[in-house]
């Protein structure tokens, strides 16, 4: 999945729904929910098939808990964990390791403000990694 401003703003509307536990999130509620958000920020309508891309994304590239569950004969989505938000969930150990391994390449380089500028993010990041 590209990571853009159109995506990053619908991960936004998504974690909001998802946390929102007073209301039972159906597909076209949620697309619903981000069209609206969308059209207001004037960056095109989505589909529902880019909202299911979206949801997996989530899941299986942010690890986020997302779960689906029937209500009547509506199939829902929310967060399995109370409390989560994808925009506060700090990065994988393994992430953190690639970021360290581009660093060190880096380093060889001719890039010295990038490398520094990349050290400082990655010192922030120390502080809120997740297994």
């Amino acid at each position: 999945m590209p990571l853009n401003k159109s995506f990053l703003r619908r991960i936004e509307v998504l974690d909001a729904c998802f946390s929102r536990k007073c209301k039972r999130w159906t597909i076209d509620a949620l697309l619903n929910s981000i069209n609206e958000r969308l059209h207001i920020l004037d960056i095109p309508r989505i589909s529902k098939r880019t909202l299911y891309a979206d949801i997996h994304s989530m899941r299986h590239e942010f690890n986020a808990p997302i779960e689906r569950y029937k209500y009547g004969n509506k199939i829902c989505y929310r967060y399995a964990q109370p409390g989560y938000s994808i925009l506060k969930a700090g990065l994988l150990e393994e992430d953190l390791q690639c970021l360290l391994r581009v660093t060190n390449l880096l380093r060889g380089s001719n890039e010295k403000e990038l490398v520094e500028q990349l050290e400082e993010i990655l010192e922030r990041f120390d502080f809120i990694i997740t297994d």
